[in-house]
């Protein structure tokens, strides 16, 4: 997986540094194929259904974007949309 460098301030995205983890929320399946989000602390879930974020880390400094996604795949491929 590569993230591509942030859209906004042009900061090279290394996921290997603090850049890519679970955002706290996981999700559930619900009626009619819609999805039901709940805190992972308070539900447990199994890590298939962990919600994750990529962060512009401001540590390193970056802008501190961030963008959200239902699993790892997810957020870096809308990352990598973004304009």
């Amino acid at each position: 997986m590569i993230a591509k460098n942030c859209p906004f301030c042009g900061m090279r995205n290394n996921l290997d540094i603090d850049t890519l983890y679970p955002s706290g929320i996981g999700w559930k399946d619900a009626d009619e194929g819609y999805r039901h989000y709940v805190f992972i602390h308070e539900q447990p879930l199994p890590k298939e259904q962990w919600c994750y974020k990529v962060v512009c880390n401001e540590s390193y400094g970056g802008c501190g974007a961030t963008m959200h996604g239902d699993s790892k795949e997810e957020v870096v491929e809308k990352w990598n949309r973004r304009v």
